[in-house]
C-alpha cells in the first residue's frame, strides 16, 4: 500500500515538473522567435545569404539549416533537462547520456531534413501561387503526413532490429482482432530498443501493405497475454474506426485556417519590417509566430476530439474481446509505467493532454465491465 502512495506521489511530482517545462518550452520558443525576427538577426541573415547565392531556393534552404540548428542550440539545455534529466531522476530510463545524446542527434538530423522539404514546398508554393498559397499548403501537410505515416514502418527498422513474431497464441489473437476490425496486418513484430527506453507501449504502425504490429521488446514481461490482446485492440480500433483519417481531416481544416490567418498576417506586418514580398525568407520568424500562436490557441479542440477518439478506442477493445478486465489492469500497469498522473489537473488534461485521464478511461472500462457481467449472468 505504501509503495503504491509512492508511486502516485512520483506520477504527481513527475506531471507538475513535466507541465512546467511544457508551458517553459512554449515561453522560450515565443521568445526567441520574437527576437530572431524584431531584433532584425532573420533579415540579416536572409540578405547576406542573397549577397552569396543567387538561387532562391538555395538562399532558403541554407537559412532553413542555420536557423533550425541554431534554435536546436539555444534549446539544447532545457531538451537536455526534459529529455534525459528528469526521466533518469524518476528512472523512466536507463540510456546514458551517451546514449540519449546520439538519439538527440538522430533526430535532430531528421528533423532537420524535414523542415527543410516540408518550408522548402512552402516557400516555393509561396512564390509560385502567393494568392492561394495557404490552400496548396494544407494539401501538402497532409500528403507530409499520410506519407509519414506510410513510410515511417519501413524506415524504423533501420534504427531498431524487429523481429517478427509468429505460430503463437499472441499471434493468433491479435489477428482475430485484426479480422473482426476489417483490417490486414503485415505482421506482429518485437521492436527491441536500443535507447532502453521503460514507458513500453504497443504500436500499430503504417497503412495498407505497411501496416504492422510492434511490440517493445520488454513488453511480454510486465503485461499478461489478455493485456497484450487489449492493448493492440486498442490500437486495431483507431485503424477500425478510421481515426487517422478523421485526423487528418481535422489537421486540413485547422491547417486551412491556420495558413489563411498567417497569409492575412503577413501581408499585414511585413511591409512594417521593410519586407517586400511574403516569399521572403527573412519573415520565416513571423510565419513561424503566427502559426505558432494559432496551434497553441486549437490545442484544447485537437487534443478534446483525441481524447474523444481514445475513449471511443477503449470502448472497441472491451467490445472486442468481451472483457474489460485486462484494459483496466493495463491502463494501470501504463500508467505506472509512464509515471502518468491517473487524476491530473483539468486545465492541464483540457490543453496539454492528448489522452484522457486513466482515471476517467479505468471509470468507463469499468462501466462496460458491469453491463458484460450482466449480459454473461442473463446468459
Amino acid at each position: 500500500m505504501e509503495n503504491k502512495e509512492e508511486n502516485r506521489e512520483g506520477a504527481r511530482a513527475f506531471e507538475r515538473a513535466n507541465n512546467r517545462l511544457v508551458v517553459m518550452r512554449i515561453l522560450v520558443t515565443l521568445l526567441l522567435v520574437c527576437a530572431y525576427l524584431f531584433l532584425g538577426a532573420s533579415q540579416t541573415l536572409a540578405e547576406g545569404l542573397q549577397s552569396r547565392f543567387s538561387a532562391w531556393w538555395l538562399v532558403n534552404a541554407v537559412y532553413l539549416v542555420v536557423t533550425v540548428l541554431g534554435y536546436s542550440a539555444f534549446m539544447f539545455p532545457l531538451s537536455y533537462y526534459t529529455d534525459y534529466e528528469l526521466e533518469r531522476m524518476f528512472g523512466k530510463t536507463r540510456q546514458t547520456f551517451g546514449e540519449w545524446l546520439g538519439g538527440y542527434l538522430h533526430a535532430l538530423v531528421f528533423e532537420l531534413l524535414l523542415a527543410s522539404v516540408f518550408f522548402g514546398f512552402i516557400y516555393a508554393l509561396l512564390r509560385w501561387a502567393p494568392g492561394y498559397w495557404w490552400l496548396y499548403a494544407s494539401l501538402v501537410y497532409v500528403f507530409f503526413n499520410l506519407l509519414l505515416t506510410a513510410v515511417m514502418p519501413l524506415l524504423s527498422p533501420l534504427a531498431n532490429p524487429h523481429e517478427l513474431i509468429e505460430d503463437s497464441t499472441l499471434f493468433a489473437r491479435i489477428m482475430a482482432c485484426s479480422r473482426l476490425g476489417g483490417l490486414r496486418i503485415s505482421g506482429i513484430y518485437r521492436w527491441e530498443f536500443d535507447d532502453d527506453e521503460l514507458a513500453g507501449n504497443a504500436v500499430l504502425a503504417g497503412v495498407g501493405p505497411t501496416r504492422r504490429v510492434i511490440l517493445p521488446g520488454d513488453l511480454s514481461d510486465r503485461y499478461t497475454e489478455d493485456e497484450l490482446v487489449t492493448i493492440v485492440a486498442h490500437e486495431i480500433a483507431h485503424h477500425a474506426n478510421n481515426d487517422l483519417y478523421r485526423h487528418m481531416a481535422l489537421g486540413f481544416v485547422m491547417s486551412l485556417v491556420g495558413f489563411y490567418l498567417t497569409d492575412a498576417c503577413m501581408r499585414q506586418v511585413m511591409p512594417l519590417l521593410g519586407l517586400r514580398e511574403i516569399s521572403d525568407i527573412g519573415g520565416f520568424p513571423l510565419f513561424v509566430l503566427v502559426l505558432f500562436l494559432f496551434s497553441i490557441l486549437i490545442l484544447p479542440i485537437i487534443h478534446g476530439y483525441s481524447r474523444k477518439r481514445e475513449m471511443a478506442a477503449d470502448a472497441w477493445a472491451v467490445r472486442a474481446t468481451g472483457d474489460a478486465g485486462p484494459m483496466i489492469t493495463a491502463l494501470e500497469k501504463i500508467a505506472e509505467d509512464n509515471l502518468a498522473e491517473c487524476d491530473p489537473p483539468r486545465w492541464a488534461e483540457i490543453i496539454l493532454h492528448s489522452h484522457p485521464s486513466v482515471k476517467r478511461r479505468i471509470a468507463q472500462a469499468n462501466e462496460m465491465k458491469q453491463e458484460l457481467d450482466h449480459v454473461h449472468k442473463t446468459d
